[in-house]
């Protein structure tokens, strides 16, 4: 059908821009959504008369012997299209190659130019470019307890959300020659990483994982070969790489000092912090994280100590954490882990600007 224009608003736009609008005949698309919403939006607000240029193609070899597909985009609703058809595309499971660019040689890269932003993909078989989908480490939940020494077992509830999980646990026994025997979480086992020595006594922190643990509220069980005085802390996080979640890990064991630390070098970006550290009689008012620490997940006068970097440790390297007590010295054993974010399916992104 054909709207009568708008003048108030077109009127108006025209003089901010300069340029003479219109008010098209409105239509609508089942298979665009954003089709539909600039429609809709024009409806209103009018459109600029003339001929304008949207996106354009082009398939190359670059100086460096690659293969690009570079697409550019003139106008935001260009690029929005383009971005929805990439999504449809995915979620209808739609695999299929795109035959425009399947003569190209292996790999392709794809480069979208959109408004000046210059955004490079690596492509895989076939030609078929895939979207990047990365996902950001997050801190999903914390659990945390101090039991005394009448059993040899410890238990917490611990309720686990989110996708690509990790489940780190974190156990300390502060009765001399105390050891971990198992860590369990929703009846199924865990992984060992680490333990820190508090060197005075031969006690212990241990720190153990599980990924895609269950979802829900479950039970983390801790067994001890003794009964013990101990401490247990449960931190579970999102948008984990499932099948090498633990980038780097290590620990420091010593005996009664006010100043803990522990480095550890990244292989890869974005990767998140976590610590666990015993202590021996502590005031918990006097102890606060150092280093890349920055949120404390639980404090216990006499047991474990759990902290996390609260973010991204951003570009690989190397990254230290720890604790500082401000009076006394009655900090031991720890252990520090890198856990790596998800990879962004078989696809390496990086993004530049152009001149």
């Amino acid at each position: 059908m054909q709207l009568k224009p708008n003048t108030k608003i077109a009127s108006l736009i025209s003089r901010l821009t300069g340029k003479a609008r219109y008010t098209p005949e409105l239509e609508l698309s089942k298979d665009s959504f954003v089709f539909s919403a600039f429609r809709l939006l024009e409806s209103v607000i009018g459109r600029q008369t003339g001929v304008r240029r949207e996106s354009l193609v082009r398939a190359f070899e670059d100086e460096e012997g690659n293969f690009v597909v570079e697409r550019k985009f003139f106008t935001l609703e260009a690029f929005l299209c383009y971005a929805e058809s990439v999504v449809r595309t995915y979620a209808s499971k739609a695999f299929e190659p795109r035959p425009e660019f399947g003569f190209l040689p292996q790999p392709v890269f794809l480069t979208l130019v959109i408004l000046g932003m210059k955004v490079s993909l690596s492509g895989d078989a076939n030609g078929m470019i895939a979207p990047l989908i990365g996902m950001a480490i997050a801190r999903d939940n914390y659990s945390g307890a101090f039991l005394g020494g009448s059993t040899n077992s410890h238990t917490i509830s611990h309720t686990v959300s989110g996708s690509n999980r990790l489940l780190l646990i974190g156990s300390y026994a502060g009765t001399n020659g105390t050891t971990v025997s198992s860590m369990t979480y929703a009846g199924n086992g865990t992984t060992y990483i680490d333990r820190g020595k508090y060197n005075a006594n031969s006690s212990w922190v241990y720190v153990h994982y599980q990924t895609a643990p269950a979802t829900g509220a479950n039970n983390v069980v801790v067994s001890f070969n003794q009964n013990c005085y101990k401490g247990t802390v449960a931190a579970s996080y999102s948008g984990v790489d499932q099948t090498t979640p633990i980038n780097a890990s290590g620990n420091t064991s010593t005996t009664n000092t006010n100043n803990l630390t522990k480095s550890l070098t990244s292989t890869v970006d974005n990767c998140w912090g976590v610590a666990f550290m015993e202590g021996s009689n502590c005031d918990p008012a006097l102890i606060t994280v150092n280093n890349l620490l920055s949120f404390e997940m639980a404090e216990q006068g006499d047991g474990v100590y759990a902290a996390d970097t609260n973010g991204s440790v951003g570009s690989a390297g190397s990254k230290t954490m720890g604790w500082t007590q401000s009076t006394g010295s009655n900090l031991n054993g720890m252990v520090a882990v890198l856990i790596a974010p998800a990879a962004a399916s078989q696809n390496s992104a990086f993004l530049q600007f152009m001149a």
